[in-house]
């Protein structure tokens, strides 16, 4: 500090130096920042920390200690620990329900020994400790039709502190299957205590039965020999599902049977319920015939008794197949007696008809089925007239010494009943005819209408009258008259040929030109090949025999390549050059040259 003295005119000055020696303050409050603990809390649970001020600064500040001192307002200092820092822990375990609020004494003191005291009031905070209530709403035990769907009653809690509300079921029920189901309901308030887990029975039965319903009417027509086909039921149960598999019927419908059947249906569920059943009554019924047809209504005259005219088929509604049994019957009248019906409904002729007396009779035919069901319908059957049959005489072919073919064709068999007899009848007078003196004939076997039959050990130099005949139950019908004269005539009968130019020679389209004479018939002499002994095949073409090379065939379609039929294989004729004759084997792949009198090579 300065100091200035002044006498008014003069004065002086000087520094003064003043020491302020530091005395200990006391502390001089006491603060806690937490006044609570919440109940049963463990001991040593920490409630607040402990704070003051003091004037010596904050050195002393960090070095003051704290404890529970007795006085005014230290009731409860047992109940709690203060740790010399000034840490405030619970040295018991509160319960707020016996006790609410606690007093303490605490002191702090500073390093010199100064202190500070002051009581507090410690409050102890409710805590919820007591469990939800569950309570079931509805039955504890439920009994629950099966096939129906289930709606839990549920439950509802109730706490001292979260309110009240209202649970789901833990768990499922399944209405579709027999059975007990548990359900349960728990609760956990918001301060983690857990209600008691209470539970719910639900019993799901089936006490239903299912049902069972008729398809189509429960009455029905059926024809008689159709097919029967059930319509069938359908079944359903709430529980099991569609039962309709397991329907069991009993009764069956005899379809070959008229009358009326009855086909019952019954079925049960899994649980032993059983639906009411169901019947159904299927009539058979039959349908008389309702049409008579007959296969033929003609019948030529002059056929013998027992004669098959026609066969009578009924036509009936319930026999599409026409495959069942019938009877048939004449009604009696006039012209009935001259047929005969057998039972399964062929007609037959009882008499010769004879059409130039009576050309038609009329009948009345009934059929009934084996139920006696009948119908019946009048027939005309027709008398055809019949006439001789009409026959062409076609020709003669001379065969070289063996004999002459004559050739005949039935143009009209002259009725329905056919060629009885055919062939051919030969005499030296102009008209000849059958079991005629002097008349010879040959019956021929064949099948068609056209027919040939060879004739032999004719008498040479003579004429001879011949001509083609026919015979059915009319009479018999004779061809145009034809001669032949028996002088020797040399002719190809092997091959189709035309007379050459010069006399014996004959020129075929596909084998050329040949020589044959009348004194030695049987050999040909080819202008090409040489001599050559023909023989007609059975089948088709001609085979010749050639000295050294043995028996040869061929045909128009194949020549000039022939069949070896000692090497069984296919020559080509290639030429002739004097005399000389040049063949290619087509298997060997070789030549053979053929020379007149000596063997080929």
């Amino acid at each position: 500090v300065k100091v200035r003295a002044s006498d008014g005119a003069l004065h002086d000055e000087q520094t003064i130096t003043i020491n302020v020696v530091n005395s200990n303050d006391a502390p001089d409050s006491l603060v806690l920042n937490h006044f609570f603990i919440e109940e049963n809390q463990a001991i040593g649970t920490s409630v607040g920390l402990f704070s003051t001020t003091d004037e010596d600064g904050q050195s002393d500040l960090q070095s003051m200690t704290y404890q529970l001192v007795s006085g005014s307002g230290d009731n409860d200092n047992p109940s709690f620990i203060l740790e010399t820092n000034g840490t405030l822990k619970s040295g018991e375990i509160f319960d707020f329900e016996k006790k609410v609020n606690y007093q303490i004494r605490t002191k702090v003191t500073d390093p010199s020994g100064g202190f500070f005291t002051k009581e507090f009031v410690i409050g102890i905070i409710d805590l919820d400790d007591t469990a939800p209530i569950i309570s079931l709403t509805g039955d504890s035990t439920i009994i629950h039709e099966g096939g129906t769907g289930y709606a839990d009653p549920g439950a509802k809690w109730t706490d001292a502190v979260d309110g009240n509300g209202t649970l789901i079921a833990n768990g499922t029920v399944n209405q579709m299957r027999v059975g007990s189901y548990q359900l349960s309901y728990s609760k956990i308030d918001q301060a983690g205590n857990i209600a008691n887990q209470i539970f719910r029975t639900v019993q799901v039965v089936d006490t239903t039965a299912p049902s069972l319903t008729l398809k189509g009417s429960e009455r029905s027509k059926h024809q008689v020999w159709r097919e029967y086909k059930d319509p069938g039921v359908i079944s359903y149960d709430r529980v099991d599902g569609n039962l309709t598999l397991k329907v069991i019927k009993t009764g069956e419908v005899k379809i070959d049977q008229p009358g009326i059947y009855r086909l019952d249906y019954r079925v049960s569920d899994q649980s032993g319920n059983q639906a009411v059943s169901v019947f159904r009554e299927v009539e058979v019924v039959n349908q008389p015939p309702n049409g008579l047809k007959i296969s033929n209504h003609l019948i030529e005259e002059n056929l013998p008794v027992q004669t098959n005219i026609g066969i009578l088929k009924a036509l009936d509604p319930d026999d599409l197949n026409g495959d069942r049994y019938y009877k048939y019957e004449l009604i009696d009248k006039d012209d009935a007696r001259v047929f005969t019906l057998d039972p399964d409904g062929t007609l037959r002729a009882a008499m010769v008809f004879d059409f130039e007396k009576k050309n038609k009779y009329l009948i009345r035919v009934r059929t009934t089925d084996q139920f006696g069901g009948s119908f019946e319908k009048d027939f005309t059957i027709r008398i055809v007239d019949s006439f001789l049959p009409i026959v062409e005489t076609r020709g003669v072919v001379d065969l070289n010494g063996s004999g002459y073919r004559l050739s005949g064709e039935v143009l009209d068999a002259g009725g329905m009943s056919g060629i009885l007899e055919k062939g051919f009848v030969w005499s030296l007078s102009p008209r000849s005819m059958i079991d005629q003196n002097g008349s010879h004939k040959i019956v021929s076997n064949g099948l068609g209408l056209k027919f040939n039959e060879v004739v032999k050990d004719l008498m040479v130099g003579k004429k001879y009258f011949f001509r083609a005949y026919a015979q059915n139950r009319e009479g018999v019908g004779y061809g145009s008259v034809l001669d032949l004269r028996t002088v020797r005539n040399v002719s190809p009968w092997w091959i189709d040929a035309r007379s050459g130019v010069a006399a014996n020679w004959w020129t075929s389209s596909w084998l050329g030109s040949f020589y044959m004479n009348e004194a030695n018939a049987s050999w040909v002499m080819h202008s090409e090949m040489g001599w050559l002994y023909p023989m007609e095949s059975p089948k088709s073409g001609v085979w010749f025999w050639k000295e050294n090379l043995g028996w040869l065939w061929t045909d128009e379609a194949f020549y000039p390549f022939l069949y070896h039929n000692t090497s069984a294989g296919w020559l080509y004729f290639y030429g002739a050059s004097q005399d000389r004759l040049l063949f290619y084997h087509y298997r060997d792949e070789r030549w053979i040259e053929w020379t007149e009198g000596t063997p080929g090579q």
